[in-house]
């Protein structure tokens, strides 16, 4: 008996995976889309992390200084990014910001 309710089970699984075939695909297509916006992201952050890094200890300025400057600048490209992959995936970006933040 508890065969033909494995059965049912699968059979309807099935069945539902062909009714929502459109509606998963577009979910995968975000998601995936939000993926590459994360690593594409990530790597931008870290070259213009560095940059300022490397122009602001050539222009001689302070080791700490140039070290907290440059992760504030990458760590805020990175929260730019993950607003933007949320954005994609279908959170509205504009909640996640504080309210005295100004309008994008």
């Amino acid at each position: 008996m508890e065969d033909l309710n494995v059965v049912d089970s699968i059979n309807g699984a099935g069945t539902w995976l062909v009714r929502n075939q459109a509606l998963l695909l577009s979910y995968a297509v975000n998601i995936v889309a939000a993926i590459a916006i994360i690593i594409i992201g990530l790597i931008v952050a870290r070259v213009i992390s560095n940059t300022v890094n490397r122009l602001m200890r050539a222009r001689h300025i302070d080791a700490t200084v140039a070290d907290f400057l440059s992760a504030l600048v990458r760590y805020g490209v990175i929260a730019f990014t993950l607003i933007a992959a949320l954005g994609r995936v279908g959170f509205k970006p504009p909640r996640l910001l504080p309210y005295w933040a100004p309008p994008v």
